[in-house]
């Protein structure tokens, strides 16, 4: 979905008609799981792409659609904190976004990019997780009211909870 309203937006010396070329290309191969090669060859066939703009490009853009997805799908799953991992050739402002280490969801890193790509042609990738304290206090409320076993280390709110050994129910 990002792709296909937001992609290409960072593109410089391009038309609006390639950029929106390019949103579509990318936007449908991810949709359809094709592999990256598949976004290169499409926009490589557009004019003002040979191939290693094309190749810097897709990945640039499937980074961006991929971050964007992943954080909202982090939120979606109540997940609070993240962190930057750096890959490949090391820039010295992906490595400073590595040094912060966990920081709120909804913070920016220090270059000031709230998910990947930090650059064109970037590889790195931000994990998400509960924060610490979310998930202590996760773990001691989904024990079972009757036999008190463990029902689930990690469950979001409004979830019914089996247990099936004394055969009670709670929603966490």
């Amino acid at each position: 979905e990002w792709a296909l309203l937001r992609g290409s937006e960072q593109i410089l010396n391009i038309t609006e008609f390639t950029k929106v070329a390019v949103r579509k290309s990318v936007s449908s191969s991810i949709l359809g799981g094709q592999p990256l090669r598949t976004i290169i060859k499409g926009i490589k066939d557009l004019p003002a792409f040979d191939r290693k703009r094309a190749t810097v490009v897709a990945r640039t853009e499937t980074a961006f659609a991929l971050g964007q997805g992943q954080k909202g799908a982090a939120k979606a799953q109540g997940k609070d904190e993240k962190r930057w991992l750096t890959a490949g050739g090391i820039d010295d402002a992906c490595l400073e976004n590595e040094q912060a280490g966990w920081i709120p969801i909804g913070d920016k890193f220090p270059s000031d990019d709230d998910t990947v790509p930090q650059h064109p042609n970037c590889r790195c990738v931000v994990q998400y997780r509960e924060s610490r304290e979310v998930l202590a206090s996760a773990s001691a409320d989904f024990r079972c009211s009757g036999c008190k076993r463990l029902l689930a280390r990690s469950a979001s709110k409004g979830v019914r909870i089996h247990c099936r050994h004394c055969k009670t129910e709670r929603i966490a």
